[in-house]
């Protein structure tokens, strides 16, 4: 009897300290968990990692492989990765929490579609479309069926498929979606909130495309009044949307709205020491624009120049951008009676265009439409007939 006793007191005491340890341990959970938000929230990614693991390591060590515990932490480690741009370990670690999850509470739970949106995000940065797009539609049908359909998680999804749409060109879907998050957030958030400045940007883009001017000029202004109110005056972010209010207006044939807002952009570019960024690159190929428009051919060229740079650093030779500027540059040259050296980079801009999109493709064309125009205006009849006998045939 005696001996029975002492084996339940022992066996007693090490689940007492079993459970003490568990208690520490979850303690001391808490205490990362405070330490991961902190750096997570001020953007120092590479000081969460260490500490984030440490998490994981504990709750690897406290919680059995089907606690949805677990799943937070594996979740935590596949976000962090992802705004680090590691893709292969925020895969990995974003696999392993759907698989807790679906073991602890089953493939159709809210919980677990916000691990589905997470996976969605990286596999948008993979260009993984197709698999990003099925994924982000599967969490909003969890949501919907669970009647969830105006909280910040759901908002989180439709931001996300409005994004991917808006991405592949698909923009009355990509408007669809935004108008939704625009909703949720209004009601979530308040009108009044930085949040809605990016989501702003997106709606003015998408109708700036599809030339829904006034739509796309109240949008960009939202975003621009939202950023100008809340951030630095100095913040590479209010200069992206300095940008796009700026080109919109130059599309729009305000030269000097345009003028002055992207010469406001590109200054905080500069002081920031942000040059290297294809949102600088558009603000100064569109100042080439007009200074080659106020016939400053030199001011032009600079810009011009400057543009085409970032561009090959940042999207290669072989690039649309590229191609762009230089067309600009080879008209510039045109407007300087440089003939020589205009038709070198007119036909610099057409081999490229064909290597992107093939010799019959509409953005094709318009480059040898332009080749043959500059031909025609230099008195080379001969090869602006030949192009223009080719803009025929393209047309039959």
């Amino acid at each position: 009897m005696k001996k029975n006793t002492s084996k339940l007191l022992c066996a007693l005491s090490l689940s007492c300290i079993v459970l003490l340890c568990a208690c520490s341990l979850e303690k001391k959970l808490g205490k990362i968990n405070k330490k991961i938000e902190y750096f997570e929230s001020s953007g120092q990614y590479y000081k969460a990692i260490p500490i984030a693991q440490q998490g994981l390591d504990i709750a690897l060590r406290i919680y059995t492989e089907n606690d949805q515990r677990l799943a937070i932490y594996l979740d935590n480690m596949g976000v962090l990765y992802l705004k680090l741009g590691n893709h292969r370990l925020s895969e990995k670690y974003f696999l392993q929490s759907i698989q807790v999850w679906e073991n602890a509470v089953g493939n159709k739970d809210p919980k677990i579609a916000r691990t589905y949106v997470n996976i969605a995000k990286l596999y948008v940065k993979m260009n993984r479309y197709k698999a990003a797009e099925n994924i982000l539609l599967l969490a909003l049908s969890i949501y919907e069926s669970e009647n969830k359909s105006a909280n910040e998680e759901v908002a989180d999804a439709t931001n996300e498929l409005g994004y991917l749409y808006k991405i592949t060109g698909k923009n009355k879907e990509a408007l669809q979606y935004f108008n939704k998050t625009l909703k949720i957030w209004q009601e979530s958030i308040g009108t009044d909130n930085i949040k809605l400045a990016p989501l702003y940007n997106n709606m003015g883009v998408i109708s700036d495309i599809t030339e829904n001017n006034k739509d796309a000029e109240r949008y960009f202004l939202k975003a621009l009044s939202l950023r100008k109110k809340y951030l630095k005056p100095t913040d590479p972010v209010l200069a992206i949307s300095l940008t796009n209010l700026g080109n919109f207006y130059f599309k729009q044939g305000n030269n000097k709205k345009s003028l002055n807002l992207l010469i406001e952009a590109t200054d905080i570019y500069k002081q920031a020491e942000d040059e290297n960024n294809l949102f600088f690159a558009s603000a100064t190929k569109t100042l080439g624009k007009i200074y080659f428009q106020k016939n400053d051919l030199q001011k032009a060229e600079v810009m011009f120049e400057h543009a085409m740079e970032i561009y090959r650093n940042l999207q290669g030779y072989n690039s649309e951008e590229n191609a762009i500027t230089l067309e600009n540059i080879a008209q510039l040259y045109a407007k300087r009676k440089e003939i020589e050296k205009a038709e070198i980079t007119f036909k610099q801009a057409l081999a490229i265009k064909k290597e992107i999109f093939g010799s019959y493709h509409p953005k094709t064309l318009a480059t040898i439409e332009k080749m043959a125009k500059f031909y025609r205006q230099v008195g080379h009849m001969g090869q602006a007939v030949k192009l223009e006998r080719r803009l025929k045939l393209s047309k039959e």
